[in-house]
């Protein structure tokens, strides 16, 4: 593990780069859950977000990204939900039962939830850099969370040192509990080359 400073968003931030076999890249998945952070343009579109900033395949989020909440609300519209700076994201494949097949996007029981659904702002937030706070569940997490783990994200340390935890517990990582560092810290975990 190997940590640099870098900056931005006009403070000293902390990268830590992590390299685990690939069979160990589910300990990080619980991290998504929780909610991490990506640094992105905002004010833009979720289908911008979704395609343009992280690289998802559009076709991918179409027909595999089937339920979507925007700040706890049901989003239908793609391109007319707006994420802003501090926007939390949660991305979902089909859940089952009545409950996700209400929640699911464009679906045929979608009119129920009608009165919680995301509906745009006429205050529409300004072009401008931040972060979105970004949730994965079920097959989403698995498909699309390692290429976002490889990119960076950000995770606020305490939730960090959980998934460390695991692997210094296993011996897949030296023990060091010297951390000065609280807040948020941007990792980026790659897989070892052959795994």
């Amino acid at each position: 593990m190997d940590a640099k400073e870098t900056r931005g968003r006009g403070f000293e931030e902390k990268t830590i780069r992590i390299s685990v076999d690939s069979k160990e890249l589910p300990r990080f998945f619980p991290l998504f859950q929780e909610g991490v952070s990506v640094e992105t343009d905002t004010g833009i579109s979720v289908r911008d977000f979704l395609c343009a900033s992280l690289g998802i395949d559009e076709r991918y989020v179409e027909e595999r990204i089937s339920t979507i909440f925007l700040n706890g609300r049901p989003v239908d519209d793609l391109d007319t939900s707006i994420v802003g700076d501090g926007s939390v994201l949660a991305l979902s494949a089909a859940m089952p039962g009545v409950v996700g097949a209400t929640m699911r996007r464009g679906g045929y029981y979608a009119a129920m939830r009608d009165t919680i659904s995301y509906r745009a702002d006429e205050n529409r937030p300004a072009l401008n850099r931040g972060r979105i706070r970004l949730k994965l569940f079920n097959m989403i997490l698995e498909e699309i969370g390692p290429s976002l783990l490889q990119a960076g994200v950000f995770v606020r340390v305490d939730s960090l040192k959980g998934a460390l935890a695991g692997l210094v517990r296993d011996g897949f990582l030296e023990a060091d509990s010297s951390s000065e560092y609280a807040g948020d810290v941007r990792i980026v975990v790659e897989t070892l080359a052959g795994s």
